[in-house]
């Protein structure tokens, strides 16, 4: 299957030279720059096309996952895995669980469509969308992280553990701030949609309507 991907002889250039050098292709700043405008582009694709239910949000996760592993199968083969962890990892890390993300994004809209609820499908899609929306601009942060780290870090002369570990505190940091802000969200029932309120808040405003109706009768 590989050789039928990948031709040998050319399996044998991307292990030797292509996978390595790509990543000092260019400038570092140029380099990260365009990563970062590529992953962005990927992930918006990845949650654009959860318009067409289900299939389209899973053939761009599954292509970008069909290169990577086919890039991983070249490098092992060759005996480079080391080379071929000690370069994704860095960035790796948080940009495939941002484009991750981006994908979630992409299926709750199309399943928004496939099981609306009790909303009609317009509503449903609706706010999805507007949740979605939210989510990958807010993803955008990591993409220019990750791509700062590809562009710096990754290509550099730092010993791989170092780099690894960077890429390990980034996905940490990300980890850390959705379980901790996300679950307080959550604790107070936000769900992501533009301009909603907390439940203390719409208590405090039941509150306040029924001092207003109390007022008035009086």
């Amino acid at each position: 299957a590989l050789d039928a991907s990948v031709p040998p002889e050319l399996q044998e250039l991307i292990a030797q030279e292509q996978f390595a050098d790509y990543y000092r292709s260019d400038a570092a700043q140029n380099f990260a720059g365009s990563v970062t405008v590529n992953n962005i582009q990927v992930a918006f694709l990845a949650f654009a096309l959860g318009v067409v239910p289900l299939v389209g949000t899973s053939w761009v996760l599954g292509f970008n996952g069909l290169n990577l592993g086919v890039m991983a199968a070249v490098m092992h083969r060759a005996g480079e895995g080391a080379q071929f962890w000690g370069l994704i990892l860095p960035h790796g890390l948080l940009e495939l669980t941002a484009i991750a993300v981006a994908g979630a994004a992409g299926l709750r809209l199309s399943w928004a469509l496939v099981a609306p609820g009790d909303r009609t499908r317009g509503e449903a899609f609706r706010d999805e969308g507007l949740r979605a929306v939210i989510i990958v601009v807010g993803l955008a942060l990591c993409f220019i992280v990750a791509g700062f780290i590809e562009g710096f870090v990754t290509p550099s002369g730092l010993p791989t553990a170092l780099r690894i570990g960077v890429g390990v505190a980034a996905l940490t940091l990300f980890v850390a701030y959705v379980a901790l802000l996300g679950s307080r969200a959550e604790r107070k029932g936000l769900t992501g949609l533009p301009g909603e309120r907390s439940r203390d808040e719409l208590a405090l405003a039941e509150a306040d309507a029924v001092r207003g109706t109390v007022l008035r009768i009086r």
